[in-house]
């Protein structure tokens, strides 16, 4: 494509805890599906929220050579798993996300990093929305 230029190939795995909020109470005790069909509810439970995400990319990575490498994603699949679920049996989310940043070569093939992503997914899944930026540092293996 240009001079000093490489695409690369990027698999990420990102967690990101959220908190607690009040659940059913089959966030903890299977047994109350009775309550809830008979309409009585059960107690509320504290769940933790929490959300997997595995994307796939292409990276475009500038400065060949150089110790310093500015990259750019300019579009990659998302999947987002919610945890616990929502009122719905749906706890995956695609999606696409977009990303920008910046590598610095270590020692041979360690790097660290910062970065800025945007992932973009389809609306929300019961209120849930996955929608959003996220930004930080990272020590990275290129292989």
């Amino acid at each position: 494509m240009m001079a000093n230029t490489e695409v690369l190939a990027e698999l990420m795995f990102e967690y990101k805890h959220f908190g607690n909020a009040q659940g059913n109470c089959l966030a903890s005790d299977p047994t109350c599906l009775a309550a809830l069909v008979g309409g009585a509810g059960g107690p509320a439970r504290e769940v933790t929220v929490n959300q997997f995400t595995l994307t796939a990319s292409p990276k475009i990575k500038f400065m060949k050579g150089s110790p310093i490498r500015p990259w750019l994603i300019p579009v990659g699949l998302g999947i987002h798993v919610i945890s616990p679920p929502s009122e719905s049996i749906t706890v995956l989310d695609p999606g696409v996300m977009f990303a920008g940043g910046v590598d610095y070569r270590l020692w041979k093939d360690i790097f660290i990093g910062v970065d800025a992503r945007y992932h973009v997914t389809g609306g929300d899944s019961d209120g849930v929305n996955t929608n959003g930026f996220t930004a930080g540092g990272y020590l990275g293996i290129g292989f």
